[in-house]
């Protein structure tokens, strides 16, 4: 990713989250969950780069599983903005238009969308998308959820993997997004403050941001320190 596109990745996304009393969420079955109003016990052990965008104020949930040693956190985090989603098929047929477009300046690399529609949770009308997010550095898989909470407010729920560990992962995303509880249909489509696809970059591109230094991190931890030639003294620091 390169400088400029993180930096407008991080630049769309200081909307703070709303506080829901509608939306409930599910964090995925495995995953730690660091949402807002955890005990600090959660946190223990942790990367102060994960506890530090865990507590923003960004996320109304956010989960990580922090088993993976391929050097990737599979991530979950759920936005809720004020505002309303009116889920039609017009609607569904410029967002796939355009997210290859927007999402590509968020997230610094092109963006490929392998699946797109509405689906339903609850019985309620939501968009469904999986795209990959091809960054040579930190290739991604993204199965999203926008979902209507009514004439006030609505949610996007991000799953994030790799291509290589996405297919083993997306039964645990699909599991959580059907346990979502308050989504309702909405008449009308109004973004509130940002605009439509400032709002779309507060679910993506700061988590995107965090797992780049969480991966340099641990390929430079894991990086092996310089053989040195039997019988010479070690250099001096």
């Amino acid at each position: 990713m390169t400088a400029r596109a993180l930096a407008l990745a991080l630049c769309l996304s200081w909307l703070p989250a709303e506080a829901s009393p509608a939306f409930r969420f599910r964090i995925p079955d495995g995953f730690r969950d660091l949402s807002p109003g955890v005990p600090d016990a959660s946190f223990a052990g942790l990367p102060e780069a994960i506890v530090t965008e865990a507590r923003s104020g960004k996320y109304a949930a956010f989960g990580m599983d922090l088993s993976e040693e391929d050097g990737f956190y599979e991530n979950f985090n759920a936005v809720v903005q004020t505002g309303a989603l009116e889920v039609s098929e017009g609607f569904a047929s410029e967002h796939k238009a355009q997210l290859p477009v927007e999402y590509s300046k968020l997230l610094g690399g092109p963006v490929v969308v392998l699946e797109h529609g509405i689906s339903s949770i609850g019985g309620v009308p939501v968009i469904r998308a999986i795209y990959d997010v091809q960054n040579p550095d930190f290739p991604m898989r993204q199965l999203q959820y926008m979902i209507p909470g009514g004439s006030g407010e609505w949610a996007i729920l991000t799953y994030t993997a790799t291509p290589l560990t996405f297919d083993r992962y997306r039964p645990v995303f699909e599991a959580s997004a059907a346990a979502t509880e308050g989504g309702q249909e909405a008449k009308l489509v109004d973004f509130g403050r940002a605009g439509k696809w400032g709002l779309y970059g507060a679910g993506i591109g700061l988590v995107v941001g965090l797992i780049a230094q969480l991966a340099k991190k641990r390929q430079k931890a894991a990086k092996p320190a310089p053989r040195r030639m039997p019988g010479r003294p070690a250099p001096r620091r």
